[in-house]
């Protein structure tokens, strides 16, 4: 039944990506990004670990349930993204407005500042830690600034980036836009390539295109969108494959191409880090276990991770969630003991899934449930997006760029890093960008006014 599975699992997202595609030609619906993503997470992962599958689980039936899990997974993310939003009343191919030229500057200055403060607070980090050469003179370098709030920072570039970029909505852009889209992604730019971090590079490259797609005059073309995603994310997984020996110092700074060919041909050892063989385990083990967080997980990472540790420092401890602070990270919200009765095994350390493995560990199979509200989550901002535009348009790209941690961690990776992206972005918008200019009335106009009034009709 495996192949079965995986093949049937391709054509569902396949399918879901022709119909988004030619239903109305929109190369940036949703679906066209889950498409690829899931389409590696959920059928390229096991298709070539298939053979060492017998390693690790002893029951065909246990890899079989995540490969239904899976295949229901992403039929419901496919269902809720292709669900129309619109209303009956509403125009088919109603276009959003364009900025008027004060929107344009105010998102200009807001842009300047975010992408200073960006780069501010991770200068700090690297400065906090001895320098730029001691802070990547080992794998994963960087800074440490002793604040999450301050190590989440860098981020913020990334919206002054997108504000960039729509501040020359459907116009070219000009060099002052091409610095200050540069400036924003700086941070996650260093960190991505001089310390070997997959996600600050996927965040940063992908802003960056993803912008220029959404403010040009014209919609690029399917092929060209295509190709630039993949270029996305072969320097990802290139980068992710060099950086145990490509860092600064290091005695052995030479590109190993067998490790890059590697990733897309994993061998019997590279097996056991493989993405889908952890979510398999940690699918199995949590079920034999019948534990499952019912949602507290999410709540804790809402409600008490924006606490500081300074005013909090036992927060994790006191709501039980220990597992946050687990010295084993990988392990989840289950114990050792679980994986070896389940598996027999105990996975690599900080291994991660995908969010259908990542919300069956808090919901069971309600998980299928969840992903199918993500879904109608994306079909809901993209239809905001084309007929409203404006701050619609930053938190569609926002949610777009983070469509890699669904596909790759965990929907916790995904909706956190959003509310960082799209909080300041919404309360930015608010203060600066809802009120316009409106237009004095001149004394003809009040004349005018006064006579349309019952009072004036009787003088």
């Amino acid at each position: 039944m495996l192949e079965p599975l995986i093949i049937l699992t391709a054509i569902v997202l396949i399918a879901g990506m022709l119909k988004a595609y030619y239903s109305d030609g929109d190369v940036l619906h949703p679906m066209l990004f889950f498409g690829p993503l899931f389409l590696f997470a959920t059928v390229l992962d096991p298709w070539l670990v298939r053979d060492a599958l017998s390693r690790f689980f002893k029951y065909e039936e246990d890899v079989n349930l995540v490969l239904v899990l899976n295949l229901l997974g992403v039929t419901a993310l496919v269902m809720g993204t292709l669900r129309e939003v619109r209303p009956r009343s509403a125009p088919r191919h109603q276009r959003a407005p364009s900025l008027d030229e004060r929107e344009r500057v105010q998102l200009r200055r807001v842009a300047w500042a975010l992408a200073i403060v960006a780069v501010t607070t991770y200068a700090f980090g690297i400065w906090n830690t001895g320098g730029f050469v001691s802070a990547f003179s080992q794998v994963k370098g960087g800074g440490r600034s002793g604040s999450g709030y301050v190590a989440e920072a860098m981020n913020l570039g990334l919206v002054g980036a997108a504000m960039a970029a729509l501040s020359q909505h459907r116009r070219r852009w000009t060099a002052p836009t091409i610095v200050l889209s540069f400036l924003g992604l700086l941070p996650n730019l260093i960190q991505g390539t001089f310390g070997g971090r997959r996600g600050p590079l996927f965040l940063a490259l992908a802003t960056f295109v993803l912008s220029w797609v959404f403010t040009r005059p014209r919609q690029p073309r399917l092929w060209v969108l295509g190709c630039s995603l993949a270029g996305v994310l072969v320097s990802v997984v290139f980068i992710g494959s060099q950086r145990s020996h490509l860092y600064l110092g290091s005695q052995d700074a030479e590109v190993k191409w067998d490790r890059f060919l590697g990733s897309f041909q994993p061998d019997e050892s590279g097996a056991e880090g493989s993405n889908f063989i952890y979510g398999a385990g940690f699918v199995v083990a949590t079920n034999h276990a019948g534990q499952f967080t019912w949602g507290r997980e999410i709540a804790v990472n809402l409600l008490v991770r924006p606490i500081p540790r300074q005013i909090w420092p036992t927060k994790y401890e006191d709501v039980g969630a220990t597992w946050i602070t687990n010295a084993y990270p990988g392990l989840g919200h289950i114990t050792i003991s679980d994986w070896l009765d389940a598996v027999g095994w105990v996975p690599l350390a900080g291994s991660s899934a995908i969010s259908i493995t990542d919300l069956f560990g808090e919901f069971g199979w309600g998980a299928i449930v969840a992903m199918y509200l993500i879904g109608r989550g994306f079909a809901w901002l993209r239809f905001h997006r084309r007929t409203r535009g404006g701050l619609w348009e930053l938190l569609y790209i926002e949610a777009l760029i983070l469509t890699i941690y669904l596909a790759t961690q965990s929907f916790s990776a995904f909706y956190h890093r959003y509310l960082i992206l799209s909080v300041p972005t919404i309360i930015t918008w608010k203060m600066l960008m809802h009120r316009k200019h409106q237009p004095q009335a001149t004394p003809s106009r009040r004349v005018a006014q006064s006579l349309a009034t019952p009072t004036g009709l009787r003088a």
